[in-house]
């Protein structure tokens, strides 16, 4: 019998359906999750096409590396966006415009992102000048950071040329044909300009724009290289040339900037808003009773990290009478994981320091073993131990990857692979062994490195 079969509580993300997450351990279902998440998900599927999950049903996402698909999947806890483009699947001339060229929908001779026939294009005519369409947009924030992306697949072009007009860094170049995006701000760290490689010949491209008004234009442009290899949008056109496009995304927190890009968000007349998803144990007396044992505890997270946050938890136990009193593990900036706890008034942090960036997995062990000391391991090491001020253990629900508690969620989220929880104190050796890797190649594979 391995570490993890003798867990009190152990969620792989394999088995659920809609607004349940089924638990592994125990196997009666008294520590099943209820789930909840009023829109529907993208996500990648185990052959790296784009699904929907549909609404309250949890999306079991599979990482993708150099357009490979990579690890188990993990259980995709997306934050809330709006994407503020209308029409962002068939394209319609109704909210889009075309100068010098052709947009066209439903083409079913042609495989779209999704592994299902019907796509949309966009194509150059012979005329000389730029090729492009494009789409006006109000009611954006000034000085609000949003993000656009999309998926694409090259008809003779391999270059593209995406302009955000109300903003100060107002283009990004895809170059497909060398992986190379030419971001005129580079310089500034948060207007990143990324392409990601997928299995069927797709990409998906994605950049920042920093918004200086309230209206503006998104033109997305075909190029090519002129003879002395400089790319160029003025040119003339050939038939037939261009994209073959799915799922454009101009998107924001709904009060905030954004970052990076998020799951793909289906528009067609309105901009639409996807909600936060809910993961938490049930609110029943068994499971209340499996979790409400005292010290010493040990908990095991694996997965990657989805963002920093202050607010953020990649998992929490928390009282369900007094959402004040909690125990809560959290990424808050690349150099920092804190241990915060709370006994209804007062909150002491445990800071660790660890050098992380986004998207690197990690496995961590948090061994909690009385009211004052814990200890933290991350692949296969002790990072810190610490002895701290008395927290009672007064905890009786489980949340995964969403806020301290109910009444104390600020809408950060994270996905994660594997929980689970054991009413013992690990020791060091077990603590390592469960956070270790059995080979580099898992390593590489688990922190989504490609082998070569």
């Amino acid at each position: 019998m391995g570490l993890k079969d003798t867990a009190n509580f152990a969620v792989i993300p394999s088995a659920y359906k809609s607004n349940k997450v089924y638990s592994i351990l125990p196997t009666n279902g008294d520590m099943d999750l209820d789930y909840s998440m009023n829109n529907t998900q993208n996500r990648y599927d185990s052959i790296g096409s784009l699904k929907s999950s549909g609404i309250d049903i949890p999306a079991l996402n599979y990482f993708l590396t150099e357009g490979e698909l990579s690890g188990f999947p993990e259980l995709q806890m997306t934050k809330s966006r709006t994407n503020i483009l209308t029409d962002s699947v068939n394209f319609n001339l109704g909210n889009w415009s075309v100068v010098n060229g052709n947009l066209s929908s439903g083409l079913t001779a042609h495989v779209n992102v999704t592994g299902s026939f019907g796509v949309s294009t966009f194509t150059e005519n012979i005329n000389s000048g730029e090729h492009y369409f494009q789409q006006s947009l109000s009611g954006m924030a000034t000085g609000r950071t949003y993000v656009f992306s999309m998926y694409i697949r090259p008809l003779g072009r391999k270059i593209m040329r995406v302009q955000m007009t109300n903003s100060a860094d107002t283009t990004c170049l895809f170059e497909l044909d060398l992986l190379n995006i030419n971001k005129l701000d580079a310089g500034q760290p948060t207007n990143n300009g990324l392409i990601q490689k997928l299995p069927n010949d797709w990409y998906r491209i994605s950049c920042n724009f920093i918004a200086n008004a309230n209206t503006g234009t998104l033109r997305i442009s075909n190029y090519q290289r002129s003879s002395s290899g400089t790319p160029t949008g003025s040119y003339a056109g050939t038939n037939g040339f261009g994209f073959e496009i799915y799922g454009a995304q101009l998107e924001s927190n709904p009060s905030s900037s954004a970052i990076e890009p998020s799951p793909f968000i289906p528009t067609f007349v309105t901009p639409v808003t996807r909600t936060n998803p809910v993961l938490e144990t049930q609110n029943t007396t068994a499971a209340k009773a499996i979790i409400n044992r005292n010290y010493p505890v040990t908990f095991y997270w694996e997965g990657k990290i989805d963002r920093y946050a202050s607010t953020s938890s990649a998992f929490s136990l928390f009282n369900s009478v007094n959402s004040q009193k909690y125990i809560a593990l959290q990424f808050q900036n690349s150099s920092t994981l804190t241990i915060r706890r709370k006994d209804g008034t007062n909150e002491y942090t445990g800071s660790v320091n660890y050098r992380t960036k986004k998207h690197d997995y990690l496995k961590i062990v948090l061994v909690v073993n009385d009211s004052n000391n814990y200890e933290i391991y991350i692949n296969g090491f002790l990072i810190e131990g610490f002895s701290g001020s008395t927290i009672a253990w007064d905890y009786d629900r489980i949340r995964i990857g969403c806020g301290f508690a109910p009444n104390n969620d600020a809408s950060q989220r994270q996905s994660f692979n594997q929980f689970f929880y054991w009413a013992k104190s690990f020791t060091a050796k077990e603590a390592k062994d469960v956070t270790s890797y059995e080979s580099y190649e898992q390593m590489a594979t688990a922190s989504n490195f490609k082998l070569v």
